[in-house]
Formats: structure tokens, C-alpha cells, sequence
């Protein structure tokens, strides 16, 4: 809860842009074979997996991408302040790689 009191008591004129990196990492997930993003009105992006979430938390991890595996078919991913335009994009592409070699 810490983090959240920060964001809103520190950081609300940055939260747009979280929220808005979260949006493009979500509909990026869109066009991931195995993938199926839920809506994303924060910055937290939900995705259910066909694989095991635990298998692209593992594998997302080897190569720099940091998630977290939710449920067992469901990973869920976090921007925040430490989290830019150039990470999304880096993310985006191990994500799209990683599902080319799920699918």
C-alpha cells in the first residue's frame, strides 16, 4: 500500500503516463499468440496465457522482462516510474519473441 499512498500523495501528475505505457503494453498483447489481455484502466495489465503464467513469468525473466505470475494462466505486469517508453517497447518485443515461440 506504501507505493499506492506515494503515487497519489507524490506522483499524480506521472500517473497518466503509467497508465497510459500500461494501455500500449496491453493492446501490444493483443497480437501475442497465447495471449489475452484484460482491459487495462491502470497501470497494471492483466494477461491470461494459455501456457502456464509461471512458464512466461520464467522465461520473461531470463530475458529482462519482469512480471508476475497472478493465477496459474495469468500474468500480471506493472509500469511505474522506473518504467519508460524504451522499457515497453523492450518488453513488447521479448513478449512478441516469446509467443512466436510459444505459438
Amino acid at each position: 500500500a506504501a507505493c499506492g499512498i506515494v503515487s497519489l500523495e507524490k506522483m499524480v501528475c506521472r500517473l497518466a503516463e503509467d497508465h497510459e505505457r500500461a494501455r500500449r503494453l496491453g493492446e501490444a498483447c493483443k497480437n501475442v499468440p497465447g495471449m489475452s489481455p484484460l482491459p487495462v484502466p491502470t497501470n497494471i495489465v492483466m494477461v491470461d496465457t494459455e501456457r502456464p503464467a509461471d512458464e512466461w513469468q520464467h522465461k520473461l525473466e531470463e530475458v529482462g522482462v519482469q512480471c508476475f505470475s497472478f493465477a496459474p494462466h495469468r500474468l500480471r505486469f506493472v509500469t511505474h516510474r522506473d518504467v519508460g517508453d524504451d522499457e515497453v517497447s523492450f518488453a513488447i518485443e521479448k513478449i512478441s519473441e516469446l509467443g512466436r515461440e510459444f505459438g
